[in-house]
């Protein structure tokens, strides 16, 4: 017997304990009063605790500073905590299928005190929202070429029978198909419970279902000889398409551009990138938080609420910064000689003097 492995406790702990006890004391306490069924109080606790554990999360990663915006500068710390003391997270969701999507979506409320802009009445919220879904992409050496029965096929205004080419997903002999990895990541924000503006955009087509150790393309690089975009994913204005309008165009790209887009024959990833100025011009004025454009950046993705391993960082800082974007001298917060934080403060000082009610 005393040769037997010891087999590890399974005694609750004392801090458990205490847990269960303080519920067991407040379900009970609401109940015997007829104000809640036991079960209703426990799924409330159930799921404000959860948003105050997600809340705790974005404290504690502002408290690590991991992208060390608060070194040598006092005044990003001080923000920092006064933004902890403002913030509560209204929802939160993550999801992953077994067919490989993963949905994140997070709102996160910072309330309205004296250093924010008059004109807000009640609270400015973030919102983040991060998709990954799988994509099928075919390297084909024999491109299926239509039969006469199907040029026979013409309709009267020319557009013939094959025009929706469905190769993109569909296998026959000699073709190869992968699976790749789409990935979007929106962050928005709102005042005042009024429309959502777009303040970035990131996205990835990848060539596997992980990040590709090859060094990423942007997709504005893919171009042809007169250099324009051959990516249709963003407008103009740097909004996407709709998720239906872009996997249709992913489905009916032939077999070059879907190899382009996906990486699928150089193995590299392509990734697009944008952040809206005015709208982040917006934000600071109307929060009050006096951040040049580099720290606004890296504010905001120290939200953690998109896969790290996918290098979305990275991507957002090559597409405003460029080559730079790896230099600490980027982000403006001092060299030694003070110019910093000076430029940071006067920033934010003039975004915040030109928010006006027509803004909002």
């Amino acid at each position: 017997a005393d040769d037997q492995p010891s087999t590890p406790s399974t005694m609750p702990s004392e801090l458990t304990k205490s847990v269960r006890s303080a519920i067991h004391a407040f379900v009970s306490s609401k109940a015997s009063d007829g104000e809640a069924l036991p079960a209703d109080v426990l799924r409330l606790i159930r799921d404000e605790a959860s948003l105050l554990l997600e809340r705790q999360i974005i404290c504690d990663t502002l408290d690590a500073d991991p992208y060390k915006l608060c070194e040598d500068d006092a005044d990003v710390r001080r923000q920092f905590g006064r933004l902890q003391g403002l913030m509560n997270v209204v929802s939160c969701t993550r999801t992953k299928t077994m067919d490989g999507n993963v949905t994140i979506h997070c709102v996160v409320e910072l309330s309205r005190d004296n250093e924010m802009n008059a004109n807000i009445k009640e609270n400015v919220r973030l919102e983040f929202a991060y998709d990954r879904s799988p994509i099928r992409y075919m390297d084909s050496k024999d491109k299926h070429a239509p039969s006469d029965a199907d040029n026979d096929n013409d309709n009267d205004d020319g557009n013939t029978g094959h025009d929706c080419d469905t190769s993109m997903i569909t296998s026959g002999p000699g073709d190869d198909v992968h699976r790749g990895t789409r990935i979007i990541y929106y962050v928005d924000f709102s005042i005042d419970h009024g429309p959502k503006e777009r303040l970035i955009t990131i996205e990835v087509m990848a060539s596997g279902e992980a990040p590709s150790s090859e060094q990423a393309i942007p997709m504005e690089d893919d171009g042809g000889d007169d250099g324009e975009d051959v990516w249709e994913d963003f407008d103009e204005d740097g909004e996407p398409l709709s998720k239906a309008e872009a996997d249709d165009v992913v489905e009916n790209m032939d077999e070059d551009e879907a190899s382009q887009k996906t990486g699928g024959k150089d193995g590299k990833d392509r990734y697009a990138a944008y952040v809206d100025p005015e709208e982040l011009h917006k934000f600071l004025s109307c929060t009050g938080l006096v951040f040049d454009e580099a720290t606004s950046i890296y504010f905001l993705m120290i939200f953690p609420y998109f896969e790290f391993e996918w290098d979305l960082l990275g991507f957002l800082l090559d597409a405003v910064f460029g080559h730079q974007s790896g230099d600490d001298s980027s982000r403006s917060d001092g060299d030694g000689d003070g110019d910093g934080d000076e430029e940071k403060k006067s920033s934010g000082a003039d975004a915040k003097d030109d928010f006006s009610d027509d803004d909002l």
